[in-house]
This record gives C-alpha cells, sequence and structure tokens, in this order.
C-alpha cells in the first residue's frame, strides 16, 4: 500500500514538473518573441539598406558608362512593400523595433531613410503645401521678410483635403487674434522644406493695426490626421 502511494505520489510531482516547465517556456516564447521580431525587422532592414545602396552604385555606372549599357542587379526584398513611383524607388516596413529615432530621416547620398516620416513641405502654384497620408493643407504665400503685403484671416488657409476619400473643405476658415479676426499685413513661409520628412511647417507673420506682432505657425506631423497651431 505505501509502494502504491508513493508510485502515485511521483506521478503527481512528474505531472507537476511536466506543467511547470510547460508554463516556463510559455512564458519564455511569449516574451522572447517581440524581441526576436526586432532582431528580425534590424536584420530585413540593414539588409534592404544595404542592397539600396549597391542599387544607387549600379545606377551610378549604367549612367557614366552611356547609352545601351545595362546592368541585372538582383534586389530581395524580404518584408515590406516596394514601389517605383516619380523616378523613386520607395521602401516601407511596418515594425516595431526601434530602428531610427521616429520622425526623422537621414540623407546619405542618393539614399534617404526615415521613420514616420510621410511629411511634404513645397511651393506649388503659389501657395505653400504641407501634406502626408491623410491630409492636405494648402495656404497662401503671402509677401516675405522685406515686403509685407496684405493679409486677412479668410487668405491663411486656404483648403484641407482628407487624403484617403479626398475630400476637401475650402473657403471657410477664420483666425481670431485677440478676439478679432485678422486684418493686417505680413508675409508667409515654409519653416521646412522637403519630401519624406518627420513633421513641417508654414509661418505667417502678421502685423496688426495696433502695431503687435504675431508668429502664427501651422504644424504638420507624420501620420496625423490634423494641423497643429502656434501663436507666438
Amino acid at each position: 500500500m505505501q509502494d502504491m502511494n508513493r508510485k502515485s505520489q511521483i506521478w503527481i510531482s512528474a505531472v507537476l514538473y511536466v506543467l511547470l516547465i510547460t508554463i516556463v517556456i510559455v512564458i519564455v516564447l511569449e516574451g522572447g518573441t517581440p524581441i526576436l521580431e526586432g532582431l528580425r525587422d534590424k536584420s530585413v532592414f540593414v539588409q534592404t539598406r544595404d542592397n539600396f545602396v549597391a542599387l544607387d552604385s549600379h545606377i551610378t555606372e549604367v549612367s557614366n558608362a552611356g547609352p545601351g549599357s545595362q546592368r541585372i542587379v538582383p534586389l530581395e526584398v524580404k518584408k515590406g512593400e516596394l514601389t517605383v513611383d516619380n523616378n523613386q524607388i520607395r521602401w516601407e516596413m511596418d515594425t516595431e523595433a526601434s530602428i531610427i529615432q521616429p520622425r526623422t530621416s537621414i540623407d546619405a547620398g542618393n539614399l534617404r531613410l526615415g521613420s514616420d516620416s510621410d511629411v511634404n513641405a513645397y511651393e506649388s502654384g503659389g501657395n505653400l503645401i504641407l501634406e502626408n497620408y491623410y491630409i492636405t493643407a494648402v495656404f497662401s504665400k503671402v509677401g516675405n521678410e522685406s515686403s509685407y503685403n496684405e493679409l486677412n484671416a479668410s487668405s491663411i488657409l486656404l483648403s484641407l483635403t482628407y487624403n484617403p476619400n479626398s475630400e476637401t473643405t475650402e473657403g471657410s476658415f477664420s483666425m481670431l487674434i485677440d478676439d478679432s479676426l485678422i486684418d493686417s499685413d505680413g508675409y508667409s513661409k515654409l519653416l521646412d522644406n522637403g519630401y519624406d520628412l518627420g513633421s513641417a511647417s508654414v509661418l505667417f507673420h502678421i502685423n496688426q493695426s495696433s502695431g503687435i506682432e504675431h508668429d502664427l505657425i501651422f504644424t504638420l506631423d507624420s501620420r496625423a490626421d490634423y494641423l497643429k497651431v502656434n501663436l507666438k
């Protein structure tokens, strides 16, 4: 009888031991999976970056070799999306890994590396444009630092488009300073200019009729569906 009890205790101990080992393995796997995925994404990023550096070198060689020159260049992409548009080759990968500081970009020759940097800031048709994946904001270009032009509330933000469905709002924006509509002179300019930026801003320098001057700054961040407004 004692032998049977002892065997039963050994069996129960063995089961508990197996269960405990299984629980520990599950905990280790669940905790280690994000780390492994991060390491994998970093490896994919480094490999893809090196492939793009090599591709840029081949493009330069073909350009220098003259008409008719050709190269066969393998380009392997293990993860992410590769697109070719507007004379650019773009590769995008979603990752939780901390590879590049968010909302920053680094230029390396013809190669630009960025993280959450989808903001474009440029001048078009006499207007100043801020855009990212979600919205496009069109501002009026007014005067310059040495020559002020007329500036009023309705001529600051001309239109705002929500890009996913191309819904545009126009002509219904107004700005108040000290409880009064802006009606003065001043100028506007891009504080940032370029493509694939982490954020970009447009400044309106406002010279109120009272003699008080203000800087009204609109900022669009990467992946944001709103504008930040700062009055100085």
